[in-house]
């Protein structure tokens, strides 16, 4: 069942965006419904999340009121996300997904004003999403691959983003 329901996705979105060459904005949506923290709006660019539960833990102790939950600051402004994490990454902690898109800094190379810039991280979703398009078809597993190429957490993924993708909540971009 789940597999004939990501075929019958697969065709709808397909024919959605493969003309256009450009993400489906509903799919940047569900991507960043999926990234948000649960106690921020879909969208909010101030976070840092830990990759690392020891990490994570090491800096709460010495900071606890910025945390929102085990692995995730509000940073408040991106001056505060820039200082903050140009800190971490002087002791040795790259392992961290930034800004609204939740885009790991290990991975992805970006200037680090760009992953609190709600414009250029989407940006650099679509891009991202096109190039997984490219290596892997025009999918919901080359969608899903933003998040991981691993099979069972992209399988995850995918169904996140499924659920988010036809839901009535989606809201516009613009």
């Amino acid at each position: 069942m789940a597999v004939k329901l990501l075929l019958i996705c697969t065709i709808f979105i397909t024919s959605l965006t493969a003309e256009t060459n450009k993400i489906n904005d509903n799919i940047l949506i569900a991507i960043l419904s999926a990234e948000k923290q649960k106690n921020r709006p879909i969208g909010y660019k101030f976070l840092i999340s830990f990759n690392s539960k020891k990490e994570a833990r090491i800096i709460k102790e010495q900071i606890p009121e910025a945390f929102l939950d085990n692995r995730t600051i509000d940073c408040k402004n991106k001056k505060l996300c820039i200082d903050l994490t140009q800190q971490l990454w002087k002791i040795g902690i790259n392992n961290l997904d930034l800004g609204a898109f939740q885009i790991n800094s290990k991975i992805h190379h970006l200037k680090i004003e760009d992953y609190f810039d709600f414009k250029t991280s989407a940006n650099f979703a679509d891009n991202y999403i096109k190039k997984m398009i490219n290596k892997y078809g025009y999918n919901w597993y080359a969608i899903a691959s933003y998040h991981s190429q691993t099979p069972n957490e992209n399988y995850n993924y995918q169904k996140k983003l499924i659920k988010t993708y036809f839901s009535k909540k989606l809201l516009s971009l613009n």
